[in-house]
């Protein structure tokens, strides 16, 4: 199971003027980026609270006329077994 940041974020920054809705992973990170803005939060943090694929897909499925575009952001999702990665993809993918 892949554990997604229990706070889904609206956005207009990501994509020029369209709205988007920025799902972060908590799949970890092994890159230490210079300046990673999600470091701290996303990778260094332990949530004992997050959301599984059944709950980001609900949050869709409710929000869905307030955004175009769906962003997957990490930590690195290819740290995640590939098969569950693929399977919550296509999840999103269908709805």
């Amino acid at each position: 199971m892949i554990k997604y940041y229990p706070k889904l974020i609206l956005t207009f920054g990501e994509i020029h003027n369209e709205p988007s809705l920025l799902i972060h992973g908590l799949t970890g990170c092994m890159f230490c980026c210079y300046e990673c803005f999600n470091y701290d939060e996303i990778v260094k943090t332990d949530h004992p609270n997050y959301y599984t694929i059944n709950d980001v897909i609900s949050y869709i499925k409710k929000q869905e006329d307030l955004f175009k575009n769906i962003i997957i952001s990490g930590g690195e999702y290819l740290l995640a077994p590939l098969d569950l990665l693929i399977e919550d993809l296509k999840q999103i993918k269908r709805i």
